[in-house]
């Protein structure tokens, strides 16, 4: 499988870049600071920040699935544009059904029993609310 992977430098995106390129997936990885990516032949390393390059859905073209795992959702608006835009390159370059894989965080949990999520819990911090906003985002897209 051809992945490209958002924040591969990232905690998250460490292990599952570390993950994919274990199983044999060949691996295109967007950072920022190439200089925490292991080495390996499945692994193209290209700069970048996601919300601020313009070929952002030209360098996803040709691959099966786009998994983001960059941004931080204690910056609110400006991870909620980020996802959006990862969104639009996403359909742009795959098109509509191109596979799309966004983390979301323990807030979008269902509460067993209930209709709410756990950021509708009383002490959940409200930050966790992009999280919300992002998976509107996803569901109002085409993709898988």
């Amino acid at each position: 499988m051809k992945i490209f992977l958002l924040g591969a430098a990232g905690n998250a995106g460490q292990r599952i870049l570390r993950a994919a390129l274990a199983r044999a997936h060949e691996v295109t990885a967007m950072v920022r600071d190439e200089a925490k990516l292991p080495s390996s032949p499945n692994l193209r390393v290209t700069r970048g920040i996601v919300d601020k390059s313009p070929d952002l859905a030209r360098v996803m073209a040709g691959h099966d699935v786009v998994i983001n795992a960059a941004g931080n959702v204690a910056e609110a608006s400006a991870f909620t544009k980020l996802v959006q835009t990862v969104i639009d390159a996403t359909t742009a370059s795959l098109g509509e059904g191109g596979r799309l894989w966004v983390f979301g965080g323990a807030a979008l949990l269902t509460v067993p029993g209930t209709r709410l999520m756990a950021v509708d819990l009383p002490k959940v911090p409200r930050v966790y609310e992009a999280h919300r906003t992002n998976l509107a985002a996803l569901l109002r897209s085409r993709l898988d």
